[in-house]
């Protein structure tokens, strides 16, 4: 079971892995180098200034990341998104090699503090950004997952080395250290294949486009729920980050606060690698959404009412280590999941704005708050407790408040059949599969298919009971027959041969596919003589699969295809590719080419041709997939195919590009 699971997250296909690795070494790469900066950052600054300035560097940090986003999102725009990572990270160590040639002043620190929050926070949006242009939109739902751990990596692998080298080097050193793992990020970006899109530039989004968004706040309560949510999350937080760091500086003195910091680091990045691989998951299934919304804020409650009774520096140690372990892990994906049944337009209204005015907005003023804390004396670790553990209440109260709504609106969004699917609804909590499985006798079809795509995308399809093969929709019928049909269930077989005599054929021909796929061939025999060619081609390949024949095209079945004329003739052969797609092999590469030969111009065969190449994997198929990018009709799947075909297919790309006669849409693509 571990070994399937591991498989799931990790799905790399054929031309993937170079650029999967390339992407994920790269971010790893960039947050180890923002780690170490981290950690000379904070031993530097609390060496030369008092605790309190770091309200000041909490207030700046908020106005200044809402300027380095627009400013990153200007860059790439008029560079293109590889560019301006290429340009940020040679800027980033082209700083760092600059404040380390600097003496360490009061001034330096700061600057130092500022220009590490704004660093990370624009390196991994610019990150994200490219990425989103290297992988199509079904890559990304296999892929950004395990690259997202790369970062997590690299955080506990830059805290692990700033750790060792603080052995044989100072704390201002550190800064060249980061310096040469940006240099390497930005070489690797810079050196890295280009990917399935061209680096585009321009783009129609502003980077301050949340303001003229406060309107989702009158529409929707729920995202006034979720902003609550953001402002006493930061809020505690923040206190958090300012309890354990002026209790630090108290604590060790100042030689010891470099080596303590990497250590720090280094351990907590290495819990929360821990968490986001082996715990996350388990968590979310076992206590929900908003269950998992609730560990963070109950733990910081309890460390802030020690804290409050005095515990000191040990409680402020484990307050941090909670929230940086759990905070980038376990409570992002919860966090972001709270979003996913908003509909689509209203959810990228929300998000940015909750980001942005709740988010930053909150850092400035609870950074003033602590500010005039310190300034009437009540700054101290005790009062601090108190003030965290509130926080942490009412975040857990807002919490709770929204399970209910929570669940309203994912039964709302499955009734519009609009839950969008993919990686983020694999930990799919309890209570959302309740609400899927009242979705599931639901008259409305739209509503029963959003049910089954969400289990089918959660990995819960054996949920799927098999007398949905009962249900009076075709479309229902069909996509049920797909998640139910598997040769690991049984109690599906006697209903899906039933459906053999169906009225529609695409049901006959879904409820065959299973059947044979699961070794049932008395139906298939029998659907040799059905009147639809897509039934008919299902029946062949399934026979001819089964009879292990060296030459497929001497098959007699399959021979008889093709000596069908006319449009029953095209539409058998192409529902032939269809199900070689689907199920084929490199044994069936003779048969694509014929079908290619023969119907390679009519209407619907390229798309299908295209499916059925990805399948079997042969790249002399190249220039006749590259010829039909001109094609409007399946250019995506034309467009995947040649994608899956690794780095083979530049060079046909290439002189497709110098040929003078290639057609002006093919280059565009």
């Amino acid at each position: 079971m571990g070994g399937s699971k591991l498989r799931r997250a990790v799905d790399i296909r054929p031309g993937e892995g170079r650029i999967a690795l390339l992407s994920g070494g790269t971010l790893a790469l960039i947050i180890a180098a923002h780690t170490v900066v981290e950690t000379a950052r904070d031993a530097l600054f609390l060496s030369k200034l008092p605790p309190q300035r770091l309200t000041f560097v909490y207030a700046l940090l908020a106005v200044l990341s809402l300027l380095a986003g627009a400013g990153s999102a200007a860059l790439a725009s008029r560079f293109g998104r590889r560019a301006a990572l290429v340009f940020s990270l040679m800027a980033c160590a082209y700083g760092a090699i600059l404040l380390y040639l600097r003496p360490v002043t009061d001034v330096s620190v700061f600057v130092l503090y500022l220009g590490s929050g704004v660093v990370g926070t624009v390196l991994p949006l610019q990150f994200w950004m490219m990425a989103g242009q290297l992988f199509s939109v079904s890559q990304g739902k296999r892929l950004f997952g395990p690259i997202a751990a790369g970062g997590v990596l690299g955080a506990a692998v830059g805290g692990g080395a700033a750790a060792l080298a603080l052995r044989f080097i100072s704390t201002g050193s550190l800064l060249v250290l980061a310096a040469t793992i940006f240099v390497s990020a930005g070489l690797i970006v810079a050196m890295s294949p280009a990917g399935e899109a061209a680096d585009q530039t321009g783009g129609g989004t502003s980077a301050f486009g949340w303001v003229r968004d406060f309107s989702v706040l009158r529409k929707e309560r729920y995202v006034w729920l979720v902003a609550a949510l953001t402002v006493f999350g930061t809020a505690t937080v923040l206190v958090a980050d300012y309890l354990f760091k002026s209790t630090a500086a108290a604590y060790y003195p100042t030689e010891r606060l470099g080596s303590f910091f990497a250590l720090f680091y280094a351990g907590q990045n290495a819990v929360a690698l821990i968490v986001q691989i082996f715990v996350t998951g388990a968590v979310m299934r076992r206590l929900g959404v908003t269950g998992a919304l609730l560990v963070l804020p109950i733990l910081l409650a309890f460390s802030g009412t020690l804290a409050g009774l005095g515990g000191g520096f040990v409680v402020a140690f484990a307050a941090k280590g909670a929230d940086g372990s759990l905070r980038h892990s376990l409570h992002r994906v919860s966090s972001e999941l709270l979003l996913l049944p908003l509909p689509g337009e209203v959810r990228d209204k929300a998000k940015p704005l909750i980001d942005t005015v709740f988010g930053r907005g909150t850092q400035a003023v609870v950074a003033g708050a602590i500010l005039g804390l310190a300034a009437m004396g009540m700054a101290e670790p005790r009062q601090l407790g108190i003030v965290m553990g509130g926080l942490a209440f009412s975040w857990m109260v807002a919490a709770v408040v929204i399970r209910r709504p929570y669940v309203d609106l994912f039964r709302r969004a499955l009734a519009r059949g609009e839950l969008p699917g993919g990686a983020e609804v694999d930990d799919l909590d309890l209570a959302s599969v309740e609400t899927v499985m009242e979705a599931l006798s639901s008259r409305d079809e739209d509503r029963v298919l959003a049910g089954i795509d969400v289990l089918a995308d959660s990995g819960r399809s054996r949920v799927l009971p098999a007398l949905i093969l009962y249900h009076d929709s075709p479309r229902v019928l069909e996509r049920a027959l797909a998640v139910v049909g598997t040769p690991e269930r049984r109690d599906w077989v006697e209903l899906a041969e039933r459906l053999v005599n169906h009225p529609d054929s695409a049901v006959r021909a879904a409820a065959l596919r299973a059947l044979a796929a699961a070794g049932h061939e008395e139906p298939v025999m029998r659907a040799l003589d059905d009147e639809s060619e897509v039934v008919r081609a299902c029946a062949t390949f399934f026979l001819a699969r089964r009879d292990h024949a060296s030459d497929l095209l001497e098959d007699p079945h399959v021979n008889a295809m093709f000596e069908e004329t006319g449009r029953d003739g095209v539409r058998a052969r192409a529902a032939l590719l269809e199900v070689i797609g689907e199920y084929g092999d490199p044994r069936w590469l003779p048969v694509v080419e014929a079908i290619v030969e023969k119907d390679a111009n009519r209407r619907g065969v390229p798309a299908l041709a295209a499916l059925a190449i990805e399948r079997t994997g042969d790249q002399r198929f190249l220039p006749y997939l590259v010829s039909n990018l001109g094609i409007r009709e399946g250019r995506g799947i034309v467009r995947d195919a040649i994608v899956s075909m690794g780095e083979a297919a530049i060079p046909v790309l290439q002189d497709a590009l110098e040929d003078p006669a290639t057609a002006e849409r093919v280059r565009m693509e």
